[in-house]
């Protein structure tokens, strides 16, 4: 038996390194290898990953300052005002520490990885702290990193892997609870600034949830001058986290960027976004499995809830419907309120789990579809019209999944014999064995090679694909051509996120089936209205679809007096410098 402390850590963090690497299969077995031409992910979101840690790290190496703006800024997205990259600090960190030593490709692999490990450790110290024996912290670590939620998130939303804030949270309350020397106080204050670091979404939502989490930590108070010291000491453990937060808010990007936050989620007055009720959760999700990434289960049960779920999406997709707990962490949770409400349980024991429950609760209902009997009043609804970019308040599932651990293992603490705890870590492993629904692969299409030459920020002009998309319009089309564009330091024109330029843009460059045809019919109209509008715009590169004839791609080409680079890119010889503003009347030739 390992006896010294720092040991029996490295110990267990070396075993959730391995567990979380089979976790990860078959996507760790590219990463090792050090693979360009496969992404773990399922084709959608995660396959722009790469273009996006791209940027990262040229700025890690080119210009390191702007890295430390709230957002990322980048002037080659959105082109030419440029955008702001929403990456949490985590994702920040994590990302470009990793795109330096590894392809660009595996980054956003080896992030999942690390917040797996990340994930688990938090959790294993908060058991520890709250008296829980080894093997139970052991568990509760695991089910906590890896879980049907996590796994979902691991092949489309990597930044949402790192629920590491949660248990950080309680970390610093615990530590404010015992308050035995300035120490418990700073280790409270650094735990609150790493949590504050996690995905903007899971702070806000935190933030929303704010009543339950400061019950749980008064809930055990034994009078008010106690409440108020504790509030006090809670204020000052915050204000480091506080001005992180701030910074992230009011210095996102430099004053020379247009767009510095997202215009995502609003609507009309007296809308809600259709996304709270097409991704909200329902219940039969929590008790569901590993749906988003497979339907198998040892469970033939949970298999018949993972069909049924899957058949009946009901307009939402498998990853944002994907609550599924355990269900031993169901059952002993169950155990645990039993012996609560029969007063089994210590006193701080039971108002704790009492809080947490209540946590619980209130995140369940969060995360529902707020649409109660025809009407819109759940507090999903409240929540988006106090920040529109909340839109799928299915992610509050991970808060219930956080509590219902907590009261399961805070139940097994209790049992008797001890020796037997050990087969509660083997039937967390089991009950989601990692090989069984294997993460999904991605063969990445090769870049632009001749666009990926340019090493330099703007050193190959402003571009466009044509037909025009964008991540609002024809989105699968634009992830693809982002991939594409990894290691290339272009402009592009395209908008990555909803600018005032957008609708302009997508009247004048449609990419419907009407459109096709006429370029399939080599009309001159649609053909010299492009040729108009890149010289107009001082265009220096455009990709075409791979549906447009090879012939029509040449043609618009020679008329700009360009040379076709490779066979989807025409570019200019030499490229244009990207202007400072777009010319608004180059979409004026609309007839």
């Amino acid at each position: 038996m390992i006896r010294n402390a720092r040991a029996q850590f490295m110990f267990v963090a070396f075993g959730y390194i391995i567990i979380s690497f089979f976790y990860l299969y078959p996507g760790g077995l590219p990463l090792l290898a050090g693979s360009s031409s496969v992404v773990m992910g399922d084709g959608t979101d995660s396959i722009t990953a790469p273009y996006q840690f791209d940027l990262l790290r040229y700025s890690a190496t080119h210009a390191p300052s702007e890295l430390f703006y709230g957002a990322h800024p980048t002037k080659l997205m959105n082109a030419p005002e440029g955008m702001a990259g929403w990456h949490s600090w985590y994702d920040k960190i994590t990302a470009t520490l990793t795109s330096l030593i590894l392809p660009i490709e595996q980054v956003s692999t080896s992030v999942v990885w690390i917040s797996f490990v990340i994930d688990a450790l938090c959790f294993y110290i908060l058991g520890g702290l709250l008296g829980w024996k080894k093997p139970i912290s052991f568990a509760a670590g695991l089910c906590w990193a890896i879980c049907a939620y996590t796994r979902a998130r691991a092949k489309v939303h990597v930044g949402f892997v790192a629920t590491y804030f949660l248990p950080l949270i309680f970390i610093a309350l615990f530590l404010l609870k015992r308050n035995r020397s300035c120490k418990d106080l700073i280790m409270a204050m650094v735990a609150f600034f790493f949590s504050a670091m996690a995905a903007q979404y899971y702070i806000i939502m935190a933030a929303f949830c704010a009543p339950f989490i400061l019950y749980y930590y008064l809930c055990d108070s034994s009078d008010l001058q106690m409440i108020r010291q504790r509030l006090q000491r809670l204020v000052i453990s915050l204000i480091p986290a506080i001005l992180l937060l701030l910074w992230t808010l009011l210095m996102p990007v430099p004053s020379d960027i247009k767009s510095a936050f997202p215009k995502t989620g609003e609507t009309q007055t007296g809308e809600i976004h259709p996304f709270l009720n097409r991704f909200g959760a329902r219940a039969i999700d929590y008790v569901s499995g590993d749906i988003a990434i497979g339907l198998k289960d040892i469970n033939p049960l949970r298999e018949s809830i993972n069909m049924y779920v899957a058949e009946n999406l009901e307009g939402s997709n498998p990853h944002e419907r994907t609550n599924g707990i355990r269900w031993s962490i169901w059952i002993f949770a169950f155990c645990g309120i039993y012996s609560i409400l029969n007063k089994r349980q210590e006193a701080v024991v039971s108002k704790n789990s009492l809080a947490l429950l209540g946590f619980a609760i209130f995140a369940f209902v969060l995360s529902l579809q707020p649409d109660w009997f025809g009407y819109n009043i759940g507090p999903a609804v409240w929540l988006h019209k106090l920040v529109s970019q909340i839109r799928v308040t299915s992610r509050a599932g991970i808060f219930v999944h956080f509590s219902l651990i907590m009261i399961a293992c805070s139940y097994i603490n209790t049992l008797k014999p001890k020796k037997w705890l050990w087969v509660f870590p083997l039937l967390i492993f089991i009950e989601l064995p990692p090989f069984l629904n294997p993460m999904p692969m991605y063969n990445m299409s090769p870049a632009y090679a001749s666009l990926a030459q340019h090493k330099e920020d703007g050193e190959c002009g402003m571009g466009l694909y044509y037909p025009y998309v964008s991540g609002q319009w024809q989105l699968m089309e634009f992830y693809t051509f982002l991939n594409r564009m990894r290691g290339s330091r272009c402009a592009i024109l395209n908008a990555a996120a909803i600018n005032d330029r957008e609708l302009k843009m997508i009247n004048y460059f449609p990419l419907h089936p009407e459109l096709m045809k006429l370029i399939v019919n080599n009309n001159f109209i649609t053909k010299q209205r492009l040729v108009d509008f890149a010289k107009c715009a001082s265009l220096s590169w455009i990709v075409f679809d791979a549906r447009v004839p090879v012939a029509w791609r040449s043609e618009v080409c020679s008329s700009l007096g360009w040379q076709m680079s490779e066979a989807e890119v025409c570019q200019s010889q030499p490229q244009n410098i990207v202007p400072q503003k777009f010319n608004d009347q180059c979409l004026g030739y609309v007839q």
